[in-house]
């Protein structure tokens, strides 16, 4: 069952940690953390009506992955364990991507 960290902006989940890395508005990355494996960056964007969408794919560098905001369309449904992740993380705002870095032990 995946458990909501507040404090840090995660989720952990069995195998892997999802953390809030970039929030601006309404625009979310949030850096996945296999047990084992490279993290990898996947961005949303919050759809007026449709609540939170991803971007499809996924980018190796925070950098990537906040390009794929400004020139990707989200139109992928959100894993449901994420929604309450993106919603905290959007309600802290604004928070840079710096400070969510450290919060997160770093890239």
């Amino acid at each position: 069952m995946p458990r909501l960290i507040p404090s840090t902006l995660s989720i952990r989940t069995r195998r892997s940690t999802w953390t809030v890395v970039h929030a601006d508005h309404l625009d979310v990355v949030v850096r996945r953390t296999p047990d084992n494996r490279s993290p990898r960056f996947y961005a949303y964007r919050h759809i007026a009506g449709l609540a939170w969408m991803q971007i499809p794919g996924h980018s190796y560098r925070l950098d990537q992955a906040r390009a794929a905001l400004a020139s990707g369309t989200a139109n992928m449904t959100v894993w449901e364990p994420l929604i309450a992740l993106l919603d905290l993380a959007a309600q802290t705002q604004p928070v840079s991507s710096e400070t969510l870095l450290a919060a997160a032990g770093g890239e």
